[in-house]
């Protein structure tokens, strides 16, 4: 499914009000985690809704962190856990911009990404760097006249 970043904030609220009730933080991932988070939510508030004992999982926070994805939760059980964990380990294997495979790395901050958004990604570094490099050079320049 195609979404935009701000579809992506209204679309898990609307659709798993149960798991995004109040303040939560938003979500924080790239869109190209949007099917896994979708698909983890599913089966977290059906199994809920099966499980009537079983503590309402309520998210506080959905972000990324070291190229993978960190889904914080209150209530559940082992099973929801396991859920988030299982997804949680799939995203450090999925692109977080386009959701295809994709591998972790970079230069301090880490990311998952495929080939492609990794070489854009990179590219758009490089030029930032010499974008740098080049005010540095022209603010030595004049504070040498």
């Amino acid at each position: 499914m195609k979404i935009t970043d701000e579809e992506m904030q209204k679309y898990f609220p609307q659709v798993y009000p149960k798991i995004f009730v109040g303040k939560y933080g938003g979500i924080a991932v790239g869109k190209g985690w949007f099917d896994l988070l979708n698909q983890a939510c599913r089966l977290i508030q059906s199994h809920l809704d099966w499980k009537k004992d079983v503590p309402q999982v309520v998210a506080e926070q959905v972000k990324e962190k070291f190229g993978g994805l960190r889904f914080y939760v209150q209530g559940g059980d082992d099973y929801t856990q396991g859920i988030i964990a299982m997804a949680e380990q799939m995203s450090m294997m999925l692109c977080e911009e386009c959701g295809a495979p994709g591998d972790r790395g970079g230069d301090g901050w880490i990311s998952t990404l495929c080939e492609t958004h990794r070489a854009e990604r990179d590219a758009a570094k490089a030029k930032a760097m010499a974008d740098y490099e080049e005010q540095r050079k022209l603010l030595k320049e004049g504070f040498e006249e």
